[in-house]
């Protein structure tokens, strides 16, 4: 079985995404495919998306507070970090069923309404590198 559609998005931890942003924009020559968004699933984070519409892309996250898993990643591996590597699936749980069968560490997200369905590959499953599965809505 070949479980992932392609690479959707790298993201990066950054303390503060207006700080780096011009590095991004300016620098790289990115553009900014979507705004600052908040997330929905109380991650304690914000986002914004950098690329070109349609391809893989950057994500830059920030944490909102001094909790949560962004907050904890920055302080245990410093600044301006890829948090993980986002994979495309056609049907989540049986990607991480299968996965799990394999021995990997799973982590499964919660259901947000109106969000595509995602989980993780634990990074004690794959020498500290944390792999995000993201469900690819079906295109009507």
């Amino acid at each position: 079985m070949e479980p992932f559609e392609g690479i959707m998005c790298v993201s990066i931890a950054v303390p503060k995404i207006e700080a780096v942003l011009p590095a991004y924009v300016e620098g790289l020559g990115l553009e900014i495919t979507h705004p600052i968004q908040e997330s929905q699933r109380g991650f304690g984070m914000n986002w914004i998306e950098l690329g070109r519409e349609g391809v893989t892309f950057l994500e830059l996250i920030e944490p909102t507070g001094d909790s949560g898993p962004i907050a904890s990643f920055l302080r245990k591996e410093g600044p301006s970090r890829v948090y993980q590597v986002r994979f495309g699936v056609q049907d989540l749980e049986i990607t991480l069923s299968t996965l799990e069968t394999r021995g990997l560490r799973i982590l499964r997200g919660q259901v947000v309404e109106s969000q595509p369905n995602i989980g993780w590959v634990h990074p004690a499953s794959t020498g500290g590198a944390m792999f995000e599965l993201m469900e690819l809505i079906p295109s009507s």
